[in-house]
């Protein structure tokens, strides 16, 4: 059994899921308007998920957004699926984009959702967002096999260098839930 081999590829998954909510949080936190120092991520805010929710959020993405994708926590999918599947006629709730679906756990699900989280992402993220990899996109593990001797431990340490951000207006939608009255 190649128990180091796992090791690292663990590592190496944990280091790529900490930068995919790490610029999953700034979609979130970008403004719903442009400034002159943050790219514009308009909103759309929804008390509760309807039929036509995919298809507004993207009327509001930019011409240019092409390549989409939705993001959303695995548990978001099945309450659109009921909408479809209560609708008593064919219908497709994700506009086209059912196969283009990233689940991400950095989502929060719809059922448990409170007012201003953020349900879906919208967008394209090969025009929308950039990653910048100064040391290269490899991921570095060091081990180190004297320092946790003593108690006949190795400590690996993985560190990848990236720095990402949001870098084309409307090039992403967030969905967010609000309050209802």
């Amino acid at each position: 059994v190649d128990t180091m081999g796992y090791i690292y590829k663990e590592i190496a998954h944990q280091i790529v899921a900490a930068a995919e909510g790490i610029l999953i949080a700034k979609i979130n936190a970008a403004p719903a308007t442009a400034t002159a120092t943050a790219v514009g991520v308009p909103q759309l805010s929804v008390s509760a998920i309807a039929a036509d929710t995919i298809v507004n959020a993207v009327a509001l993405l930019s011409g240019e957004a092409r390549d989409l994708r939705l993001v959303m926590n695995r548990q978001t999918y099945p309450a659109f699926v009921a909408l479809a599947l209560n609708a008593n006629y064919g219908i497709d709730v994700f506009d086209g984009l059912k196969d283009r679906i990233v689940y991400s756990d950095k989502m929060p699900a719809y059922a448990s959702a409170e007012a201003g989280d953020c349900l879906v992402i919208v967008g394209d993220f090969g025009r929308g967002a950039q990653a910048n990899f100064p040391n290269g996109a490899e991921i570095t593990i060091k081990t180190d096999d004297l320092s946790l001797a003593e108690k006949d431990l190795v400590k690996l340490v993985g560190r990848q260098y990236v720095g990402h951000g949001v870098v084309a207006p409307k090039a992403f939608v967030n969905i967010k839930k609000v309050a209802t009255a």
